[in-house]
């Protein structure tokens, strides 16, 4: 996901002052990383100990997230003389480096060390659509690309690319994009399991970029009050589901009560923006910062804590992953101030890069 440049001494400028969704960046971070290191815990170190996918709701409020920025983007882009071509530039800097450096060193591994990977393959098509984010199925037949967690990359673009068109043929963005997005997810009831690669486009999921527009568009003076209805509604929305549902409670992928939930978290999010500027920690704010770092290069070292545990008999999940998760924090800060910000310091003088000071953008992917 894509993450704001910030370090605990650069004020917060971004977004005007948005610190709350900084803050939410990174818990969803953390959502998705405790997801998969107990995941690497059952798979590696103890088959008991269960495995938990709610974490994944992370990569939702990513989503939502990325079209909330998006459209704060977008609205000071307005007037500029070819936009597109700006946000266009911004959002592949801001992506790229990163995600290439890290599917890079997921290469070499498999290509070096092939056994220390359990579910993944070289595969030449594979390889090279993972760098451009294009979606194929790799040797196992799964759409992902070699670095897993890239995925997401490839609805991002997608929606990056969306925005851009909207501003180069001068369209509305929120009501163009909505339309696409909804029309999109319509669709994917029409393709079966063995959908065509291409068709993960059509995915529900993309419905989480619109939500955080409709919110961002909610920001603006005249229109706040609504925002306190849409929070309202969702929450009256997740408690009617979670009443009625069954099974996994309604919380599963693409189910009603994570729209709803999801919805609601970002809106109180917004909302409270005045007491969690003044509470919140500076690095809660520079784990925001850090949460592309940590969504990126987890999977690539947490594998190695219950594997290294397993060696030395200390067949304990929990005790896995209380050690793998403030461990891929600190690393993420290490990557996300020795490596990320460089990254972007560089392109920003070569006239590539956002011309704000850094710290002074916040835009993601996520994510994103």
């Amino acid at each position: 996901m894509q993450t704001p440049i910030l370090s605990p001494e650069a004020p917060l400028r971004d977004l005007e002052h948005f610190s709350g969704i900084q803050s939410l960046r990174f818990v969803a971070a953390l959502l998705v990383v405790v997801t998969h290191t107990v995941f690497y815990a059952h798979e590696r170190l103890d088959p008991s100990f269960r495995p938990w996918s709610y974490g994944s709701v992370g990569v939702d409020v990513f989503f939502a997230i990325s079209g909330f920025v998006m459209m704060h983007t977008v609205r000071r882009l307005e007037g500029t003389p070819r936009a597109w071509a700006i946000f266009a530039r911004r959002r592949l800097d801001r992506i790229v480096p990163l995600y290439w450096l890290a599917t890079t060193l997921k290469v070499l591994t498999l290509v070096l060390v092939p056994s220390a990977v359990l579910h993944a393959t070289l595969e030449p098509a594979n390889t090279l659509g993972s760098y451009f984010f294009i979606p194929t199925r790799n040797a196992e037949g799964n759409i992902e690309p070699v670095l897993g967690v890239g995925w997401t990359l490839v609805f991002e673009c997608a929606f990056y690319a969306l925005v851009a068109l909207c501003l180069a043929l001068r369209l509305r963005v929120l009501p163009t994009v909505g339309a696409v997005l909804v029309t999109c997810s319509a669709l994917w009831w029409a393709f079966d399991a063995a959908r065509p690669a291409w068709a993960v486009y059509f995915d529900p999921i993309v419905l989480f970029f619109l939500i955080g527009m409709v919110i961002a568009e909610l920001t603006r003076p005249a229109r706040r009050g609504w925002l306190w209805a849409v929070l309202a509604v969702s929450l009256v929305a997740l408690a009617v589901v979670l009443a009625t549902s069954v099974g996994d409670g309604g919380f599963g992928r693409n189910a009603p009560a994570r729209f709803a939930g999801v919805t609601a978290v970002v809106a109180a999010t917004v909302l409270a923006e005045g007491p969690l500027r003044r509470v919140t920690p500076t690095w809660v704010l520079t784990g925001g910062a850090a949460s592309y770092a940590l969504y990126l290069f987890h999977p690539l070292v947490a594998p190695a804590v219950p594997e290294l545990f397993a060696r030395l008999g200390w067949i304990d999940g929990w005790l896995s992953v209380a050690v793998s998760v403030p461990l891929l924090v600190a690393l993420s800060f290490v990557i996300h101030r020795r490596v990320e910000r460089p990254i972007a310091r560089v392109l920003a003088r070569r006239g590539r890069g956002p011309r704000r000071p850094l710290g002074s953008e916040s835009e993601e992917p996520q994510p994103a």
